[in-house]
């Protein structure tokens, strides 16, 4: 079988084009809104601020532990929380749930992780069906169940890191060496607006609570993901280093057409 020049196919489909542009604007639009379900975990489960007295008589505030819980349970009085998972389930004295609901996460980080080495098919494939997935855990989030709530954050901690490694490689295989650090500057810039957003979200969560704000990023992904669903194909050399000519064909022809380019049939 004659050996596959990638860089020369890659620029061939002209991997400055519009198809390259849009699929890491769609990416980036995707990864914004899964980051910051990301990093709210840590607010999610922070605990509240209580006033109680100690035996001195002294008044005073403090972050709520175990021992306010054990020696103050009848005393203690909260006069700040967030509006969040610690508090709605009313876990932030029972460290075990706590743990469990921070660590879930981080669980499903490791689990994607490794489950990146078992999928058989594209990364191409992988990342749309994690996105869908990622999707679906958002329809927990009406649930009253606190098992429920630590499932959906496993099923976004799972999505959320293996795609953030996928996405890398998907960018780079569709791009020659030449043009990928334009595309790679594109994806960082957008990037960069995740922690400048973040304020404004968290307060948001005290304005119309976290279940309203998690189904209007739930909407933003699905928006998102349609379009993806359309555009991301499976990049050719994966088809015809499988000896899939008649897919490959199919793929090549879409993001040529997408970008305004003829290729010729040079058998």
């Amino acid at each position: 079988m004659k050996k596959i020049d990638t860089e020369v196919l890659i620029k061939n489909l002209n991997d400055k084009g519009k198809y390259q542009v849009l699929v890491v604007v769609l990416i980036c639009l995707i990864n914004f809104g899964s980051s910051f379900i990301y990093e709210i975990n840590p607010l999610m489960c922070s605990k509240p601020l209580v006033l109680y007295k100690n035996e001195k008589g002294e008044e005073i505030k403090e972050i709520i532990n175990e021992e306010i819980c054990q020696k103050y349970a009848n005393s203690y009085k909260i006069v700040h929380f967030n509006n969040n998972w610690s508090f709605e389930f009313n876990f932030y004295c029972d460290n075990l749930k706590t743990s469990i609901m921070e660590q879930s996460l981080l669980i499903g980080n490791v689990v994607g992780l490794i489950s990146l080495k078992f999928f058989p098919f594209p990364k191409e494939n992988f990342y749309k069906f994690a996105q869908i997935i990622f999707c679906l855990s958002f329809c927990l989030i009406f649930t009253k169940n606190y098992w429920i709530i630590v499932i959906m954050n496993f099923i976004q901690g799972f999505t959320y890191y293996s795609c953030f490694i996928i996405k890398n490689m998907i960018i780079t295989e569709m791009t020659s060496k030449s043009s990928r650090a334009k595309l790679f500057t594109i994806f960082y810039i957008v990037r960069m607006a995740n922690p400048l957003s973040n304020p404004i979200l968290y307060s948001l969560i005290d304005i119309i609570g976290w279940r309203y704000l998690f189904l209007f990023l739930c909407y933003f992904q699905i928006i998102n993901l349609y379009f993806l669903l359309y555009y991301l194909k499976v990049n050719p050399i994966h088809y015809i280093l499988a000896n899939n000519m008649r897919n490959a064909l199919k793929s090549a022809i879409f993001i040529a057409r997408e970008n305004s380019k003829i290729i010729e049939d040079k058998n």
